[in-house]
């Protein structure tokens, strides 16, 4: 009893153990430190959104605030993408090829054995020219109903 007991404890700390392994793998390493967009942005906050369009130029999207109360939301995406070598199938649908059979089900005791169908599809589509992300920066702006910003996102812009 004594040997399954310690056994146990061991067990139990292997499993802490590796848990806590498990923990820290998870854990980031090094914090990356805010680039100077990122700084930019951040520094925005508490003033109008006229300071964004100084420094980002007009947004991509934008839906200022509205008359009933609710803030305003503005988007740069400065994404850069480059159309690359290779091409890529889109699937659009399916087309149906036909039917084949599979297998036969189980006879016996005076019931014969049937066929099992399985009917068969392809895929249909185009090609097309594959995409390259070269540059992602996103950038979200959110103000109040008087258009002062209160919180913006940089995702990118590295």
């Amino acid at each position: 009893m004594t040997s399954r007991l310690l056994g146990s404890r061991a067990l139990a700390s292997i499993g802490a153990s590796a848990g806590l392994l498990l923990l820290t793998a998870c854990a980031p390493l090094e914090q990356s430190k805010p680039n100077e967009i990122r700084q930019r942005a951040d520094a925005m906050v508490g003033k109008p959104v006229s300071a964004a369009y100084k420094v980002f130029g007009l947004p991509s999207r934008k839906l200022g605030p509205s008359s009933y109360g609710s803030g305003g939301f503005y988007n740069w995406d400065r994404t850069k993408v480059r159309v690359g070598p290779g091409m890529n199938f889109v699937q659009t649908g399916t087309e149906y090829t036909g039917r084949q059979i599979i297998g036969m089900t189980q006879g016996g005791k005076g019931i014969a054995s049937s066929p099992v169908y399985q009917d068969n599809y392809r895929p249909t589509g185009h090609y097309e020219q594959e995409k390259i992300v070269e540059y992602v920066c996103d950038i979200l702006v959110l103000t109040d109903q008087r258009d002062i910003i209160t919180k913006v996102n940089v995702a990118g812009c590295g």
